[in-house]
């Protein structure tokens, strides 16, 4: 029997400029769908993207993630130390990290500001785009296959028990692609 996606008490619909948003308010808000396979990568390519209204530029703020356990997951977020979004995934219970990219373009991002972000997974690595524009990235470990993970896909927190990077944003057509 599949779980029911939830959407935590706190997270709220909104109209927006673009249309709906989903609100989420930095502590506790999030929302969990089950596995899918839309979300198996393996090794090919795929895009996440969206839009982002950040409400504060303070801590780590996780776009979406899947979790599979502590240290077997993916994730794409912002960071806070840098400002920069980064893309990370591990597997074999963490032992090995299979992609880590960091943005390496100077991002001014403001709060109360529409953004529309992306990462973008090619033969040729990972790039991030800000607004339709390519980001210069890093890539400090070279993708390879992700497995498939047995884990929920959230939006706005790192998920499975482990409640960090909550998004205090808000978040509009969120789409994950794959091929």
């Amino acid at each position: 029997e599949q779980p029911t996606n939830t959407i935590s008490a706190e997270a709220q619909y909104k109209y927006e400029k673009i249309g709906r948003s989903l609100g989420f308010s930095g502590g506790g808000s999030n929302l969990m769908m089950y596995d899918a396979e839309d979300w198996d990568f393996g090794t090919d390519d795929f895009t996440i993207e969206c839009w982002v209204k950040f409400n504060t530029l303070e801590n780590d703020q996780m776009i979406t993630c899947q979790v599979d356990s502590a240290l077997n997951y993916w994730a794409f977020y912002k960071l806070v130390t840098t400002n920069k979004l980064r893309f990370i995934q591990y597997n074999n219970s963490g032992v090995t990290c299979v992609g880590n990219y960091t943005m390496t373009s100077d991002w001014s991002a403001a709060i109360d500001t529409w953004y529309h972000i992306a990462c973008e997974k090619t033969s040729s690595g990972i790039e991030f785009y800000i607004d339709g524009v390519a980001q210069a990235t890093t890539e400090s470990t070279a993708f390879s296959a992700l497995g498939d993970l047995d884990g929920y896909l959230w939006i706005g927190r790192f998920g499975g028990g482990y409640n960090s990077a909550y998004l205090d944003a808000c978040i509009s057509d969120l789409r994950i692609s794959k091929g």
